[in-house]
Formats: structure tokens, sequence, C-alpha cells
């Protein structure tokens, strides 16, 4: 007769494939290795129980629950004895069965067989308590019936303390509640969950679990409570809940944005963009997105910008950070300057994974380009009109003047209302950062006009009262100059008998200043060329554009005439 053995083990993988048995196995089977590797187990059944077990060993394979049933197996001798057979399931980090662990135990005498169960049992804890994640059994009511070693270090508990204590015992009253709600749907439902829950606490906040749990059958199929596994996932929660509010936060800042901030492929398609650019076209998302960038509504309106963009997306991708000024359309066909840049974007060996592309609007800087650009050009013509007004005064105060002294005095006061009027536009031509201050029309209209005049005679003012702003004077001095340079060379002033007369009023609603300027008994008015010269140019700029109103020019017979309309709120910035 074989001896009785105190316990059988063995090992299957995941399939039930059994790879490892104890030396006890041969020793009572009488078998070899080859003969009991994989599915030979079988032939050691007895013949009649062997569907039995195979079907519920199958239900275990399936469901990952545990399997114990009692049935006998033959032994070298041919005799039959009675096992109480328990297999335990070993999972991954994902919480997929990769093994079973499996213990036999002879129980034909009873009181050796609950020895023998205990060791079982023993080893199977110990098994158990080897597995990293936390492993557990739950009755009908929720409280612990079994729990490796994993759950009573998360819980601080000795198995004599945790024994038969539930959820509440260890966690808050919102968690524990949590887990009984999902532990309850297992059991009623008698299905298999997989679940994210909280449970407890670290020093930096709830501790974030990923379960499986299944329903936990007695022999006849009745649910008697619940196995679960748990594998502690807090530390990636944690760092999947960083990095997501990461992008959120640097998506709102990249939104809050007015520039354009994007993200190509190598091969130039866009694949991010904050908002503002997008709004700015009147565009969606998914208008721009996932299409090569120069084929943007930005661009497509000039097959010479997008071949740019593109040219510059080819020098970005192999190193080079290529930047230009370039026009781009915005909504209803508006075009905008942007200062335009595409960058490599490398990873930490160094290696050029994607395209930065940025941009600013440059507008205001455009602007302010074109104003210095005019006003250099108008400080050139100034001093080019200067030796002319210079001559022209020296000839005229030469004509009138009856000595020397009379006419070095004559010229030395016309010199200096000249020069009284260009400080007032001084700032403007040189950047300068002092503030000219306010003045009125009349002072400003005697202050351009008076060197030019060879008698008090010769001007004629009348309006009401009106305050002059420090940007304004610059715009009007430039238009009142221009008028009486061209009076002085070629009008009414270029004679002794010749007159100007300005007029200014408001208009009835208030919003309008009308100024006129009438010449007469000056030399007879040519008809004019039809090509604009700067000084028209220049008029017409600082009238429509810096004043917000008009400038139309009347050639008369008798002397020409002028007629400026400004914006009365324009008038005192």
């Amino acid at each position: 007769m074989v001896e009785r053995l105190p316990v059988l083990c063995w090992m299957a993988d995941a399939d039930g494939y059994i790879f490892y048995y104890n030396k006890k196995w041969y020793e009572y089977t009488g078998a070899t290795p080859a003969e009991m590797e994989g599915w030979g187990w079988q032939a050691i059944h007895v013949p009649a129980e062997l569907p039995r077990v195979m079907e519920q060993w199958r239900r275990s394979l399936a469901s990952g629950e545990p399997f114990e049933m009692t049935f006998p197996l033959l032994g070298a001798d041919g005799v039959a004895r009675l096992f109480l057979t328990r297999a335990v399931p070993h999972r991954n980090a994902d919480g997929k069965v990769i093994r079973w662990f499996g213990t036999n135990t002879e129980i034909t005498d009873l009181q050796a067989a609950e020895a023998r169960a205990r060791e079982s049992a023993n080893i199977l804890q110990s098994v158990i308590d080897e597995v990293p994640a936390l492993v557990f059994v739950k009755d009908m009511d929720g409280r612990l019936i079994k729990a490796n070693a994993a759950v009573l270090a998360m819980i601080g508990r000795t198995w004599a303390q945790a024994r038969e204590e539930s959820d509440a015992d260890w966690f808050s009253e919102a968690q524990a509640r949590a887990i009984r709600e999902t532990d309850r749907r297992v059991i009623e439902l008698g299905e298999t969950e997989e679940i994210e829950e909280q449970a407890g606490f670290d020093e930096i906040g709830p501790r974030v679990l990923l379960s499986r749990k299944s329903p936990f059958k007695d022999e006849s199929g009745n649910v008697i409570g619940l196995i679960g596994t748990s594998i502690d996932i807090t530390d990636r929660k944690r760092a999947e809940m960083l990095r997501a509010e990461g992008e959120a936060h640097l998506r709102r800042v990249l939104d809050q944005l007015f520039a354009f901030v994007g993200l190509m492929t190598l091969d130039g398609v866009l694949i991010e963009a904050n908002q503002a650019p997008i709004k700015a076209a009147g565009l969606k998302p998914e208008d721009v997105l996932g299409k090569p960038f120069w084929d943007a509504y930005w661009w497509s309106y000039s097959p010479q910008i997008q071949r740019r963009i593109r040219d510059a997306s080819d020098a970005a991708r192999t190193g080079t950070v290529v930047r230009f000024d370039i026009p781009v359309r915005i909504v209803d066909g508006e075009m905008v300057t942007i200062d335009f840049q595409i960058a490599p974007l490398r990873n930490a060996e160094g290696r050029i994974t994607h395209l930065v592309p940025s941009a600013v609007v440059i507008e205001e800087r455009v602007r302010l380009e074109q104003a210095r650009g005019l006003l250099i050009r108008e400080l050139h013509h100034r001093v080019k009109n200067l030796f002319a007004i210079a001559i022209g005064m020296v000839n005229m105060s030469a004509r009138i003047a009856t000595n020397v002294p009379e006419l070095a005095q004559g010229l030395i006061g016309r010199l200096n209302a000249l020069a009284t009027a260009h400080e007032l536009i001084r700032p403007a031509l040189v950047s300068d950062s002092g503030d000219p201050g306010a003045t009125t029309l009349d002072k400003l209209v005697a202050s351009i006009l008076t060197p030019h005049l060879h008698s008090s005679d010769q001007l004629v003012c009348a309006g009401p009262f009106i305050s002059i702003g420090p940007s304004a004077v610059t715009s009007l001095s430039l238009i009142l100059h221009e008028l009486a340079t061209n009076a002085s060379k070629y009008g009414a002033l270029s004679t002794i008998e010749g007159a100007v007369q300005i007029v200014w009023e408001s208009s009835k609603d208030g919003r309008l200043l009308v100024l006129t300027w009438r010449e007469r008994n000056g030399p007879p008015v040519l008809v004019p060329v039809r090509k604009k010269g700067f000084g028209s140019q220049l008029m017409e700029i600082s009238a429509k554009g810096q004043l917000g109103g008009d400038l139309r020019v009347d050639w008369n017979e008798s002397g020409i005439g002028v007629t400026l309309t400004t914006l009365l709120d324009r008038l005192s910035r």
C-alpha cells in the first residue's frame, strides 16, 4: 500500500495546462513527468468522476474564480482515495490570470484530512501572500473572511483584528459606501466586474485601486460572497491626472495668447494651434487641423505665399529657424501683417520630431514704420521748401524794404515765425518723448501762416475757440504748412497784394469741424496736373487717416479754395 501523503502540489498556466508537479505526485501515482505533464492527470481520475471535475475546472479557467472540489484519485496501487483539491489564480499587474497554484490533500481519513486541509490552507495562504496584488474574500454582508498580506498591510491590521471586519472599519464613509455598492452589484448579478475605486488615504490624498471582483460560490453553485483582487494604481492615476492638468493648463495659456502658436508634423501637417488665430480668421479647428499648413485659409489667397511657407517648412525640417514678415488673411478677407517664424522642435536626444510655427501681428509696428517713413519724407520735402521759402522771403522783403535794417528786421521776424511753426511738429519728426501740450486753432493758424505773410492784412481768420490736442497739432500743422507753402510759392502769398481767408465752424450736430481756405488777388490759377504730388498725398493722409475727415480742393481761377472736414473729438487728442 502506498503511504498516505500530506499534500500534492502543482502549477498550471492560464489555460489549465499543468507544467509542474511536486515529487509527492509521482510517488503517489507512480507516473513519470512525461505521462503527467499537461492534461495527463486525467488518467488517474475515476472515469465516472472526470466529467464533473472537468466541467468545474473549465468554469474556473473561464471566470478566474478559485477552484475547490472533492474527488477520488487513483494511486499507483490502483486504489482510489478521496482528495480535497484547491487551486487559486495568480494575476499580473493588469489583473489578468497568468498561472494557477493547486494543492490536493487526501481526506480519506477525516481527522487526517482536517489536518491536511489546514496544511493545504496554510500553503495556499503562503502562496497568495507572495502575490503583490491584494487578494480578499468577503461574505454576503461584506465582512472579510480571507485576505492576503498585501490587504492587511494596506489597512494596517493583523488578521486577528481584520477578520470579519468590513470596509466601513478601514475607509471613509463615502469610500466604504461606494465599495459596498459595487460588492452588492457583483453578488446580486452574479457577474464579474472590474472597477476603479478609492480605498483609504496616504499623505497626499485618496488611494486608488483597480479591482476585479467575482461572485464566490459553493460546490452547489450558490453565491456565498465575493472574491476579489486589487492593484494599487494611485501613483499611475496621479501621474495621469498631473499630465492631463498640465496639458489643460498649457492649452488654456496658449489659447489666451493673442499671438499664433502651433505644432506641425515633419511633413507639414498642422496638428495643434491655439484659438486666437483660428477665431481671427473666422474658422473652426477642424478647418485647419490635420491639413498641410500652407493650404490653410490664412495663406490660400496667394500661391506665392503658400510656396514661401512650404519652403520655410522644408528648411526648418533640416534644423534651420526661418523668420520673415508676411501678410496673412483673416476674417472677411482682411489682411494684416505678421512677424512669422518656423522652428524645429527636438527631443531629448536632439532629434527633430516636430516643427513649431509661431507669429505675432505687427500691424501697429508697420503702421508706425510707414508713418515714420512719411515723416522722414516730409522732413526732406520740408528742408527743400525751406530754401525756396527763404529765398522768396528775401525777394519779397527786398521789394518792400526801404533800407537794409528794415530788410534785416523783416527777414528775422519771418524766419523766427517759421521756426515757431516747425517747432509744433518737431516731436513727431524726431520721435521726441516730450509732450508738446495743447494749443488753439487760431494760434496754430497764426503760427503757421505768419512766416509767409508780407503784412498782417494778408491773413483773415474767423471762427470759434477750438482747442487742439498734442496729436492733432502735427496733422493740422502739416496740412496748413503745405497750403501756406504752396500759396507762398505759387498762390496768393507769392504777391504783396494777395490774401488768404481762413474760416472755421462746427457742424449742426456738433461732430465735425469745417475749415475753409480761400485765396484771392494772387496769380491766375493754372489747371492742376493729374498726378498728385507728395504734398497733396500728405494732406489727404493727415486729413482722412489721422483726423478722420476729408479734404477737398477747388481750383477756381480767382484763387484756390480748400475745405477741410475733421472730427471734433480727434482735434482734442
